[in-house]
C-alpha cells in the first residue's frame, strides 16, 4: 500500500551524495535499478508529456554511465552525484506514471516481503516483451541517446539484461523466494495496482498470469 497526503511531502529535501558513502554494494544496485526503471516507464507511459521524456532520456543516459562505477567504486563521488541526480530526475517524470513492472513488484512486494528494486529487476524483460509492439519507437530513441550499437528493441534490452548481471541483480522471481502456487493472489493485487492504468499494453487476468508465470520460472537471455 502506497501512503499518500500533501501534508506527508518534505517541504526540503537534502540530496548529499556524501550521506551514501556508506550504502553497501547490494543496497546500490537495488535502488540504482528502480531509478532506472522509474525514468524508463515514465518514457514509455503513453501520456503525452514530451519535457518529461526528455528528462527520463537523460537520466537513464546518467545511470548508464554512473551506476556502475558506483558500484564498483565507492569513493568516486561524482558518479554518485549523478546516479542521485538520475534518481530526483526519475521522481519528476513520475508525473507520467509508471506501468507493468511496478505493478508486478508492488504485489510480489507485498506478499513476500522481497525488495523493491531487485524485484523490479526480475519482471523487466516480460513486461518490455509484452509491451513490444507500443515501445519499439521510444527504444530506438533510447538506444541513440546511450549511444547503444543499433537503434533498436532488442539492444537496449540486451544492455539491461547486461546491467543486471553486472550488477548481480536477480534474474527470476524464484530466486528471491517467489513461488508459482500464490500466482492468484498476485494477480489480485496487480489487478488493483493504480500502476496498471498506464501500462501500453492493458493487463487483464491472462497477460498477468503469464507475466507472473514467466518472471518466476524463467531467466533473461
Amino acid at each position: 500500500m502506497s501512503l499518500y497526503h500533501p501534508k506527508l511531502l518534505p517541504t526540503i529535501v537534502i540530496a548529499d551524495p556524501e550521506l551514501t558513502r556508506r550504502l553497501t554494494p547490494y543496497a546500490i544496485a537495488a535502488s540504482g535499478v528502480d531509478a532506472l526503471f522509474h525514468n524508463l516507464e515514465a518514457l514509455c507511459s503513453p501520456l503525452f508529456y514530451p519535457m518529461l521524456d526528455a528528462i527520463a532520456l537523460q537520466a537513464i543516459h546518467y545511470l548508464k554511465d554512473s551506476l556502475p562505477i558506483v558500484f564498483n567504486e565507492g569513493c568516486n563521488l561524482l558518479a554518485r552525484v549523478y546516479t542521485m541526480t538520475a534518481s530526483i530526475m526519475g521522481a519528476i517524470v513520475f508525473e507520467k506514471g509508471l506501468g507493468g513492472m511496478h505493478v508486478l513488484a508492488h504485489a510480489v512486494g507485498v506478499i513476500f516481503k522481497t525488495h523493491h528494486g531487485r524485484t523490479i529487476a526480475t519482471t523487466l524483460p516480460y513486461i518490455m516483451k509484452l509491451n513490444r509492439s507500443q515501445i519499439n519507437g521510444k527504444m530506438k530513441q533510447l538506444a541513440r541517446s546511450l549511444d547503444l550499437s543499433h537503434d533498436s528493441f532488442d539492444t537496449v534490452l540486451n544492455w539491461i539484461v547486461e546491467l543486471h548481471y553486472d550488477l548481480g541483480m536477480p534474474h527470476s522471481l524464484k530466486e528471491i523466494g517467489v513461488r508459482q502456487k500464490p500466482v492468484p493472489l498476485l494477480m489480485e493485487k496487480a489487478l488493483n495496482d493504480a500502476n496498471i492504468l498506464t501500462n501500453l499494453i492493458p493487463l487483464d487476468r491472462q497477460k498477468l498470469k503469464w507475466l507472473f508465470t514467466q518472471a518466476i520460472r524463467s531467466k533473461s537471455n
